[in-house]
């Protein structure tokens, strides 16, 4: 309750917000600026976020540093402005990509909105190089204009001394009036005949566009239909070997048990390389698996919804910098790999009713309903390390829910 007053004493001003998560974004970032005194200052300390010590603004300690922290503030400046993804995308290329800049009705409608507001100096430096940028193609237009009305005086100019050249031509006779006009009627049809060329050139230049975007998308829908085949015979491959494991493990055979186990983890590995690259604006299953992957290993703390937003683009690279892989924010085969290894201990819940799932996501809020191929089952989580496994069960069966923990390795 206490930190929803901070966050509502912070967020309850909308001509001040913008400034105020700016000001406590800048402290987040350098640990602590000079006070000032200004009224943004004043205000922030008023909410009880920061605190003054020494001359010097501070967050006033871990625990609102933690709640309130960077990706909470860029999700709430998200919110707050009208053109969030603009800004997050200009700052991401550190500030030189212009064309994240906001330009004719979207940079009307940015400071029409911006007009009432005390904002952050990231947005004020935001809007200043939107208008500089617009300012430079309205003068870019002016001179184009300017050179335009130079090129039809001096179009003008030229047609008032053909047309007195003419004259001279026709006070000397009529044959030299007669070529002149041959002449010129010759360039006309010449420069219509250049033009159709160019025309026509054009169009069969777009046609082979088109025909070579075509084939693009009917090879990548080729190879994921081909790969989807190859997943599942390596399923199928995979569920007879453990069929014949649990008859190796009936007869006691521990060396064809031992080259059976690495058979299916072989299988696991080809299956978890034939993954099809997850990235920005796709969306389904494999997205929401993905996200819950990252959950897992302590990188995606959104909801799960299946849509690899932003957020979840975060998450990526964040987990790509831990395990030294180029962060790309593009979830390739070796990243989806790496993350498969987080998922050995999974906390099973068996299906008991209708209401098991709801049951458990009273605790477990990223609780979901999987399949195996021994039935339904609700999946509470998923571990690297079975001690934390462990922990999670114990935390449902206090609660009288049946629960164990399963090695999926």
């Amino acid at each position: 309750e206490h930190l929803k007053t901070i966050r509502d004493r912070l967020l309850g001003s909308e001509q001040r917000t913008g400034r105020l998560l700016g000001l406590y974004q800048q402290i987040l970032q350098r640990g602590e600026i000079v006070a000032d005194n200004s009224i943004e200052q004043l205000k922030l300390q008023l909410s009880g976020l920061v605190v003054k010590h020494n001359g010097l603004l501070k967050v006033y300690n871990r625990i609102y540093g933690a709640v309130f922290n960077h990706n909470w503030v860029k999700q709430e400046l998200a919110l707050l402005r009208p053109y969030g993804e603009a800004i997050a995308a200009w700052l991401e290329s550190d500030c030189q990509d212009e064309s994240r800049l906001c330009q004719g009705q979207a940079l009307k409608d940015a400071l029409a909105w911006a007009a009432d507001k005390s904002l952050s100096d990231r947005d004020y430096q935001f809007l200043a190089a939107s208008q500089e940028l617009e300012k430079r193609h309205v003068e870019l237009a002016l001179a184009a204009e300017k050179k335009a009305s130079q090129l039809l005086t001096q179009a003008n100019q030229t047609l008032i001394a053909a047309q007195k050249k003419a004259k001279q031509t026709i006070r000397r006779g009529i044959i030299g009036f007669v070529l002149l006009l041959i002449v010129a009627v010759s360039i006309v049809v010449w420069a219509d005949i250049e033009r159709q060329r160019r025309t026509a050139k054009l169009l069969k230049d777009l046609q082979s566009l088109e025909q070579s975007l075509q084939r693009q998308i009917e090879a990548k829908k080729n190879v994921r239909e081909q790969l989807e085949e190859i997943r599942g015979k390596v399923a199928y491959a995979q569920a007879e070997l453990e069929k014949e494991r649990l008859n190796v493990l009936l007869q006691r055979s521990g060396s064809a048990s031992t080259q059976l186990e690495n058979a299916i983890k072989n299988l696991r590995e080809i299956s978890a390389s034939l993954s099809l690259p997850l990235q920005l604006g796709d969306q389904g299953p494999e997205v929401a698996e993905l996200q819950r992957k990252l959950n897992d290993a302590g990188f995606y703390m959104d909801r799960v919804d299946g849509i690899f937003g932003l957020g979840t683009v975060s998450a990526v690279k964040q987990f790509q910098n831990a395990r030294g892989l180029v962060a790309d924010g593009i979830a390739g085969p070796d990243t989806q790999k790496l993350l498969q290894k987080y998922r050995n201990y999974v906390v099973v819940v068996p299906v008991q009713s209708p209401d098991t799932l709801q049951e458990v996501r009273q605790y477990v809020k990223t609780a979901y309903l999987a399949d195996s191929q021994s039935g339904a089952y609700i999946d509470a989580g998923s571990f690297s390390d079975q001690s934390s496994a462990q922990k999670r069960a114990e935390q449902l069966r206090s609660h009288g829910i049946k629960v164990h923990v399963v090695d999926f390795q």
